[in-house]
């Protein structure tokens, strides 16, 4: 998605920063955050499906920590930069393209010491200007509980030095940020509204609930403020902005194919006289119902990189260096480097300009194209000074926006002084001027055959003032559809009609390579990949040129073996290109395992044939074994030969690292082919199993065990005062064939397990501890107030026993927690004081 401007806005000042947002949609349940925080303070964040692939399927993947949204991608991984951040506790949130919401929480220790600030301040007005085009009006910033002489810095340039207080007279209406440092360079901020006696009251933002618009027959489809409003804006006395998903800020927001799904866009009214502000929200729906994208998905996401400032702002010897695409677990490389300004360098670039925007566009092997805008800075720089950035500060949380000297608008002058270190600003949001690109390809040919030029592109360019002049390197290439382009590089240069150049890379890829580990070529390696080498065992044809298991695109001969129906050629199945196809070939399925270079679903045949565990009763503690039952004698299973499936338990119940399978005795066979991979978080077990004798087999009963240890410090049986717990295994994503390559149909069943006995602590009553919840029922904040101990945890769990969310370092006496975006029910707080524990019930209503 391209803006006309953009906005760099820091939501810390919108969001409430508490321990908040704790649902999960039901859809959300089959997908789970895995994320770790290097020593650098680098968070690495995925969004797993059930095969533990990055998610893909329903885009834009919106990042925030702790309510600053950091990131938004069309495929669900991030690599975020921590290190400015406060230490201490921070939530993570995802939300996908159907707003669903993925939440997980971490704390960090590489961050930032938070110092409050020990002053506080208090602002008033004293008069409003005569007219809302007078700038009579007065106001006083003043410090409490002083204990030296500060410094008051007002939005509209405005300083004042060694004071207690500062009170102007001549101010004009509008918004106003005020930063306070005290003699040894703390900080606050605080916001002074001045209004004036406006005959029209402002105009309240009255939206569509949701809209639905459709790309054109240039893929391309433009919303402006006009579209989300249900009443006329009166653009006389109203400044209308869009501010999207990232926090950006446009009068217009730009989709394409890369932005198909859904999106809420947030209507922002300014008034221009008053200067107050008005905002709501709009679901947008985006359709391709020409079907001009093909299919296709394209991709937004960025670089990572570092840069190096200039020596002098005259000197042109800043650095930056290319380390990895952010969706770096699909992109593949050698990468190729284009810059805006005609440059090739990479990875890294040594002549630089300070204060200026470059764009580099980096194309994988593959033709995905990723871009981002590099500025470096310079010692002594006018514009950008990073020493000014004060990560303690909190700006206050209004709307008035600023253009800063960098070209870029932000939120208000606070934001863009001490949260971007932007030296000088002009009121109001800047100009719209930016020229963008947005490329699709096809491949040119298959990897048999590469000589065949049969690839396309198609360039959008958004944004710059046409007419535009496209010229290709390859000069043969004319305009932004060309047709039958050999596989390979080209650059890519467009000119508008006042000068602004942008370069790309198009890059033409190959199709039908095989990539190791990807035994039925649906682009992911995983459990199914088992079944074709059972199927094919022992089967031999021409090796590959390149033998290896590296997930990586390789050319192979086709085998000329007889084929099997529903398979793909075996040249895939020769997972590692020795020509033979054995057991070395599922070594390629482990080594990859989820790995995928597009997205791919699995459903389940249904049928008569059962499939699941028995029911058991256990203890905490307990190392349970118990039968995986495929078949029955009612329903048995006629001329079996493998099986790939999923078991789904509850990770809350269930040690992580204790789940397991075996097929010793299986009645489909005792020398087995078999891969199994746990996903501990998510509550996974995904098992393939196969014969490799190309012979058949009937039965039915058990297949195998599931091994499993109970955890020992489960505590919902205090909670919701009984003592044990009902903990559901299912299986799921099940593909059973035949010798054939038929899938037979299954019914799948859930067997619950009873844990009894559960973990007894003492739990301390309301009285003894004096913890106060309100409100309870509650449809929004509920308060925790203790007066008497200290809180030292805080354990969310919903009506089965599985925990919601937990903060292990709350606030002592104090906390808040937002429950709007649960659903209506039941839930169970455990509060671990200094004394003992506290358990609750609270009742969510809407």
């Amino acid at each position: 998605m391209t803006k006309n401007i953009s906005l760099k806005i820091q939501y810390t000042i919108f969001a409430c920063l508490l321990w908040a947002g704790l649902s999960k949609s039901t859809q959300a349940q089959t997908l789970s955050l895995d994320y770790s925080v290097d020593t650098n303070c680098i968070l690495t964040l995925n969004l797993l499906d059930s095969t533990n692939t990055v998610a893909s399927f329903s885009p834009p993947y919106h990042f925030s920590i702790s309510g600053i949204n950091v990131n938004s991608n069309s495929l669900a991984s991030a690599i975020i930069d921590l290190s400015s951040l406060p230490n201490g506790n921070h939530d993570i949130e995802v939300i996908d393209g159907n707003q669903n919401y993925y939440l997980d929480s971490t704390t960090i220790s590489c961050g930032q010491t938070s110092t409050l600030p020990n002053f506080a301040l208090i602002d008033s007005v004293f008069q409003l200007p005569t007219s809302c085009n007078q700038c009579n009006g007065s106001g006083k910033i003043e410090v409490v509980n002083s204990n030296s002489l500060y410094t008051f810095e007002w939005s509209d340039g405005f300083v004042l030095s060694n004071a207690l207080f500062s009170q102007r007279n001549n101010l004009c209406p509008g918004v106003y940020t005020i930063v306070v440092t005290d003699s040894i360079g703390a900080k606050n901020a605080t916001s002074l509204t001045v209004s004036c006696n406006n005959i029209y009251p402002p105009q309240v933002a009255t939206c569509f609930p949701d809209i639905t618009r459709y790309l054109g027959f240039n893929n391309q489809v433009n919303i402006s403020t006009t579209d989300l409003s249900a009443i006329g804006i009166n653009n006389i006395q109203t400044e209308a902005y869009i501010i999207d998903a990232s926090g950006a800020i446009s009068e217009t927001v730009h989709f394409d194919c890369n932005d198909l799904g859904y999106h809420y866009l947030t209507l922002l009214l300014i008034d221009s006289a008053l200067q107050t502000s008005d905002t709501c929200k709009v679901l947008v729906n985006i359709q391709d119902s020409l079907s001009t994208c093909n299919g296709s998905t394209g991709n937004s996401n960025g670089l990572i990189g570092f840069t190096t400032n200039a020596s002098t702002c005259n000197s042109c010897d800043g650095r930056y260096t290319f380390l990895q695409f952010e969706d770096s677990l699909t992109a593949t490389g050698p990468p190729t480097f284009a810059w805006s300004d005609g440059s090739t360098a990479g990875p890294t670039r040594t002549n630089l300009c300070p204060n200026q925007n470059y764009v580099l566009s980096v194309s994988d092997v593959n033709g995905t194209m990723h871009t981002a805008t590099i500025n470096v800075a310079c010692l002594g720089n006018t514009c950008i000074d990073s020493n000014q950035v004060d990560s303690s500060l909190s700006c206050p949380p209004v709307y008035a926006p600023v253009c800063g000297c960098d070209s870029v608008t932000y939120v208000n002058a606070c934001v863009a002084a001490y949260t971007y270190g932007v030296s000088r600003w002009t009121q109001g949001a800047c100009n719209p001027n930016g020229l963008t690109l947005s490329i699709s390809t096809t491949p040119a040919a298959s990897c048999d055959t590469i000589n065949t030029c049969s690839g396309t592109a198609n360039i959008s360019i958004s944004g710059g003032f046409p007419p535009y002049t496209v010229i290709w390197s390859d000069t043969s290439i004319i305009g932004t559809a060309p047709l039958n382009i050999c596989s390979g590089n080209y650059q890519v240069t467009v000119t508008d009609f006042q000068g602004n150049i942008v370069t790309s890379i198009v890059t033409i890829g190959i199709d039908g390579c095989v990539w190791p580990g990807d035994t039925d070529n649906n682009t992911v390696a995983n459990n199914f990949d088992l079944l074709p080498i059972g199927l094919s065992y022992g089967d031999v044809g021409p090796a590959r040129t390149q033998p290896s298991t590296l997930w990586l695109p390789f050319q192979a001969f086709d085998w000329n073996s007889f084929p099997i129906a529903g398979l793909q050629n075996k040249k895939h199945i020769d997972s590692d290109g020795n020509g033979v196809i054995d057991s070395l070939d599922v070594d390629a399925i482990l080594l990859n395992y989820g790995r995928s270079y597009f997205r791919s679903g699995s459903n389940s045949l249904p049928g008569p044939i059962p499939f699941g565990i028995d029911a058991v009763t256990v203890h905490i503690g307990d190392t349970i074994t118990t039968p995986i039952y495929l078949g029955n004698q009612s329903s048995p299973v006629v001329n079996a030969y493998g099986v790939a499936f999923t078991v789904n338990y509850n990770p809350a119940h269930i040690e992580a690292g204790s789940v397991s399978a075996s097929f010793n005795g299986s009645w489909l066979g005792n020398d087995l082919l078999q891969v199994q991979k746990v996903f501990d978080r998510t509550g996974q077990l995904q098992v393939a199993i196969s014969r490799k004798d190309k012979a058949p087999i009937s039965g039915h009963g058990p297949i195998g065990a599931l091994h499993f240890t109970i955890k020992d410090d489960l505590i919902m049986g205090r909670l919701s005062n009984s003592d044990s717990i009902t903990s559901p295994v299912s299986i799921s994503d099940i593909r059973l064939i035949n010798y054939r390559n038929e899938e037979l149909g299954t019914t799948p069943t859930t067997g619950n397990i009873t844990i009894l006995e559960l973990l007894s602590t003492h739990t301390l009553t309301n009285h003894e501890l004096d913890i106060q919840l309100f409100p309870n029922p509650t449809d929004g904040l509920l308060n925790i107030i203790s007066k008497k101990v200290n809180l030292t945890s805080i354990q969310l769990f919903n009506a089965t026993g599985q925990l919601i969310d937990s903060n292990s370092s709350p606030n002592q006496h104090e906390n808040k927690i937002s429950m709007e975006r649960l659903a209506t029910g039941i839930y169970f707080l455990s509060i671990q004081t200094d004394q003992g524990v506290f358990n609750q019930k609270v009742q969510v209503i809407h």
